[in-house]
């Protein structure tokens, strides 16, 4: 017995350990939530709403700390979202009604924790809103509740509040760019590439808006650094990152994957057009250079679409080859 019960819990510890950020942190805030809610259910007078409202919202983030731990990465962000918001909810209420004094914003002290969780795993917009609803509905409530004492510490925490939002969302922001940007070049890496990619298939699964993807191959590039020396190859490198640049869209992908090996992801672009933008991209760039093109399919991944672009440069190749 003893035996059986250890497989389950080594098997739960280590999906714990292997899980993604999100969706700890998701567990974690809801226990932190959890936990306050066992202070005030023991700590508190029930007040107007009485304590099985308290244990009720206490038992549904109980319940919320397992739910993104068992789920992991298939843990989707609009639920950790609608729990932000059932959170804001709860909270506005209790404030509303409350004759406690300061207990009526108790809550509003995880309402900084609460906005830079926000600003750190979902978009700007996506944050800024659910701040704006959560600032809005707690400054209604309060303007319901008797006690006209709380208005400067409510004030005070959605100050802090803002501020926890816009320093998390910069700090995010700054270290994915950093992470997912080339250095030398300014254009994507393979892990900002690899991103980018996955979620422009997906967005083609859901719109069948085509996606055509280019690798780019600089030809007889290993001779510029042995005749000219690196820093050369790296203004070579540069430079042919700007002339593509300068000639596709700003919705455009540019992301160098290896040495002198790059991508250009054009969404929303067929066959015909993105040859048109390869044939303009050979007249106004400076180095010559080889590509392979390959266009997205339903069932497609980041690997498969990848390695048709690889074939049809690798015959792009050959040819150049054959030709010197």
């Amino acid at each position: 017995m003893a035996q059986r019960l250890r497989g389950p819990v080594s098997n739960l510890k280590t999906r714990l350990w292997t899980n993604p950020p999100f969706a700890n942190v998701t567990s974690l805030a809801a226990a932190v939530v959890a936990a306050s809610g066992v202070l005030d259910a023991v700590t508190s007078d029930p007040g107007v709403l009485g304590s099985a409202w308290t244990w009720l919202w206490t038992g549904v983030a109980a319940v919320a700390v397992s739910i993104p731990a068992v789920l992991g990465s298939r843990f989707p962000p609009v639920c950790a979202l609608a729990g932000g918001y059932l959170f804001i909810a709860v909270t506005a209420v209790q404030m509303a009604v409350s004759t406690q004094g300061f207990v009526a914003i108790n809550n509003l002290i995880f309402y900084p924790m609460l906005a830079c969780y926000l600003g750190w795993f979902f978009s700007r917009l996506t944050a800024r809103s659910a701040t704006g609803v959560a600032i809005t509905a707690s400054g209604v409530a309060l303007a319901f509740n008797p006690t006209s004492a709380l208005v400067v510490t409510w004030l005070n925490l959605m100050l802090a509040s803002l501020f926890c939002l816009e320093a998390a969302s910069y700090l995010h922001r700054r270290l994915q760019r950093q992470v997912e940007t080339d250095p030398l070049t300014g254009a994507l890496n393979r892990i900002g590439f690899r991103r980018i990619i996955a979620k422009q298939l997906r967005d083609f699964e859901r719109t069948t808006v085509p996606l055509a993807l280019v690798i780019v191959d600089l030809d007889h590039f290993k001779q510029v650094n042995d005749q000219h020396g690196h820093h050369v190859g790296d203004q070579v490198l540069t430079q042919l990152v700007a002339e593509v640049r300068a000639n596709v869209r700003s919705t455009d992908v540019v992301a160098r994957i290896g040495g002198d090996e790059f991508v250009i992801v054009l969404p929303g672009i067929d066959e015909h057009d993105a040859r048109v933008i390869v044939d303009r991209l050979h007249a106004t760039t400076t180095s010559s250079w080889s590509s392979g093109m390959a266009f997205s399919q339903h069932g497609d991944t980041v690997d498969t679409v990848l390695a048709r672009a690889d074939l049809q440069l690798l015959v792009a190749k050959r040819a150049s080859r054959s030709l010197d």
